[in-house]
């Protein structure tokens, strides 16, 4: 009987602090604009603020995400800007988060707001730039003579953009904003070829290095400047 009442007790108590608590009578304004890699205004982009996304959904919060946890939203006028009125809550995992849609890149604005309120009461993202997304397709063939060997890397620019800030100032070691994503491998016999699509940005940058029967290091660098950027290559 004591068992059972225990856990029943644990039941209400893990219910109740899981349950949001919106700071009473506060209220914040979200500021910016949208531009793309040109610096052109985006029109009509979705900007969330959210409490606890990531925590309760897995996953980043969407258009379609949980709206449980939306605060507040609005959408860039014909000009890219955006001014979004929201409740505010005190909490380690609160999101701004501006939707580029299918085609652009996203940029989420990540803070700890337990011991922190922005000046005013206002969170100035100033120029929010959403990138084209692109793919990389990658492919190596080989033409040489059976017994021929590559070793290679392709580093890339990842589309994901989080900036998290800590009391209102960027930090740059917690923040993961088109960070180098890198792959290696060594082709042989077993497995001559290699295809591989990846997805980066317009504007991104790609570097590409390689060494052939252990032979000195070729490095190459491309910088993407289409929505399907081919990268064929034979050794």
């Amino acid at each position: 009987m004591y068992k059972k009442t225990t856990l029943i007790i644990l039941i209400i108590f893990l219910v109740f602090s899981c349950e949001v608590q919106f700071d009473r009578n506060v209220r914040i304004e979200v500021t910016g604009v949208t531009v793309d890699e040109n610096v052109v205004a985006i029109p009509n982009v979705f900007v969330g603020v959210y409490t606890e996304a990531a925590r309760f959904t897995g996953f980043y919060p969407t258009l379609n995400g949980d709206r449980e946890y939306l605060l507040g939203s609005s959408n860039s006028d014909e000009n890219g800007d955006f001014s979004v009125a929201s409740l505010f809550d005190s909490d380690q995992d609160f999101f701004i988060f501006v939707d580029g849609g299918d085609s652009r890149t996203n940029y989420i604005y990540s803070s700890d707001t337990f011991d922190f309120e922005p000046q005013n009461f206002i969170f100035n993202l100033d120029e929010v730039s959403l990138k084209k997304k692109a793919n990389i397709n990658f492919n190596i063939t080989r033409t040489s003579p059976p017994g021929s060997t590559l070793d290679f890397y392709i580093s890339y620019q990842s589309p994901l953009c989080e900036e998290v800030f800590v009391n209102g100032v960027l930090d740059e070691a917690l923040s993961n904003c088109n960070r180098m994503v890198s792959v290696f491998r060594t082709l042989n016999d077993d497995s001559p070829d290699y295809e591989n699509t990846s997805s980066s940005f317009i504007t991104g940058t790609i570097e590409f290095g390689y060494s052939i029967n252990g032979g000195a290091e070729t490095i190459e660098t491309y910088i993407i400047n289409q929505e399907n950027y081919d990268i064929n290559f034979s050794y």
